[in-house]
Parts: structure tokens; C-alpha cells; sequence
């Protein structure tokens, strides 16, 4: 122990040996060395468009900037690439409705305040999340999924113009563009790409079989999560995104139809 003298007071400090600052320091160093491999391994499977892509497409589930790096490593880790009998769908569904309905709906609900592009639409939003909360998901489907294009739309300043499908891939592979260990906007562009804007599925993650009515099997509460990650997901990108490039993606079909048409 050593004793300082500070005016009329004697203060006692503890001796610390060298030896034992050097022991933490170590022990430090080699926690964050583990740390740092393990995280390189999940970034470094994650990169890889064909197990993330397949996990979240055969589960359909949307992957979501909610999610957190251990609910990632959950769905990917369910599905095999030989394992063509998806045994653990109902398991990662509660899975996320559970992930959902504690940390991820809560968060949802402070974004749409903060984001510019939904000021109009709010009352109806609030009225779909207050059907959710009383188990009535067919409803909150039909309008997040109606209410997507619209957005869409309004984004650019076309609200009456007409966005077709490839339209519609165009911009999602503009808004899911970022590339990089980490980035999961490679699975994100396919997801919904293939499940959400095509025109030709009739799944309960479809926009276009909801919209038209081709389907009306979205009555479960993973059918509505799974449309407010999707609508979200992307209103949030949207919101960040500047307006020309998206006017861009438009502008450039309708030359290209006027083109084939002069001649």
C-alpha cells in the first residue's frame, strides 16, 4: 500500500504489480483477437449470396436492418443446402414473430415518424399496426402491400403514372446496391425481386397477387410481419435515396419503349 500526503489528508492507494496489468492486458488481447476472428467467419459466410440467399428466400423471410447480427446467423444456420424438407419453417417463423413483436415493431414505429415519405399515409399505417395488435393480419397485409407502389411513386412525383415490373426490380436493385463483406443487399435485391415485385407468383409475400386479389391465404401473423418488414425495408431505403436516380430508372424504360415504337 502507499500512503500520499494531499493538504491535511493521507491518501492510501494500492499497489498494482506490473506483472498483473500485463496478465489483463493479454487476456484483453487475445478476447478481442477471438472476437475479431469470429466476427470475420459470420461476415465472411454471410457475404455469400448462396447461403443467405437461399435461408431467407425458402423460409421467406425479408431480411431487415432491424435484425441483429445473431438472428442472421439463426436463419442461415436452420437451412442446409441439401435439406429440401425445410422441417424448421414454423420454428424460424415464431422465431421472428417473437424477434418482431419484443425489439424490431417498436422500432418500425419510430422510423415512419422520422421519415418524410410517409407524412400522408401515417393515420392509415396506425390503423393497419392497430389491426395487427388485435390479431387481424389479413387486413394489415392488403395495405402495406397496396400501399408500396404508392409510395414508390410518390417518391418520384408520379403518382399517376404507370410502374411496371421491371420498373419496380430496377429500383429494388438500385436501393439494395451496397456490396461488401457484411452486406446483405445481395439477398436483399433477390428477395425482393423474386418474391415481392414479381408478377407471376401467387405467394403471400407477392404484391402483385394481393393487390389484384389473385390470393386471399395472408391471414396469419407471420403474413403480416412479413409484409411490414418488406414495406419498411424498403420505404426507409427510399426515403434516403435521391429522387433523380429513381426518376432515372423510369425515365429510361419509357425512351427505350418510344424507340421501339418510332420504329
Amino acid at each position: 500500500m502507499t500512503h500520499y500526503r494531499f493538504n491535511n489528508m493521507t491518501i492510501k492507494v494500492p499497489k498494482i504489480k506490473l506483472s498483473r496489468i500485463l496478465d489483463i492486458k493479454d487476456e484483453i488481447d487475445t478476447l478481442f483477437s477471438k472476437t475479431t476472428i469470429n466476427l470475420n467467419k459470420t461476415f465472411k459466410n454471410m457475404d455469400s449470396a448462396e447461403v443467405t440467399y437461399n435461408a431467407f428466400l425458402d423460409y421467406d423471410i425479408p431480411p431487415h436492418h432491424f435484425m441483429m447480427l445473431g438472428d442472421f446467423m439463426y436463419i442461415t444456420s436452420t437451412r442446409s443446402n441439401d435439406d429440401n424438407t425445410l422441417k424448421k419453417t414454423k420454428e424460424v417463423e415464431q422465431y421472428i414473430a417473437d424477434k418482431f413483436n419484443k425489439s424490431i415493431k417498436g422500432r418500425i414505429l419510430l422510423s415512419w415518424n422520422e421519415n418524410s415519405i410517409l407524412t400522408e399515409r401515417m393515420e392509415l399505417l396506425k390503423q393497419a399496426m392497430a389491426c395487427y395488435d388485435q390479431g387481424f393480419y389479413g387486413p394489415v397485409v392488403s395495405v402495406f402491400a397496396t400501399q408500396l407502389e404508392g409510395v414508390i411513386k410518390q417518391k418520384v412525383d408520379k403518382q399517376f403514372d404507370q410502374v411496371i415490373t421491371s420498373d419496380l426490380k430496377n429500383i429494388v436493385n438500385l436501393l439494395f446496391s451496397k456490396k461488401g463483406v457484411g452486406s446483405l443487399d445481395l439477398t436483399s435485391a433477390k428477395y425482393y425481386a423474386d418474391k415481392v415485385v414479381s408478377s407471376n407468383k401467387n405467394k403471400p409475400s407477392n404484391r402483385h397477387a394481393i393487390a389484384h386479389g389473385n390470393i386471399a391465404n395472408y391471414t396469419k401473423e407471420i403474413d403480416a410481419i412479413r409484409m411490414i418488414l418488406i414495406f419498411d425495408c424498403i420505404v426507409s431505403r427510399l426515403d434516403k435515396t435521391d429522387k433523380d436516380l429513381l426518376v432515372t430508372v423510369l425515365d429510361k424504360r419509357k425512351i427505350k419503349y418510344k424507340k421501339s415504337k418510332r420504329s
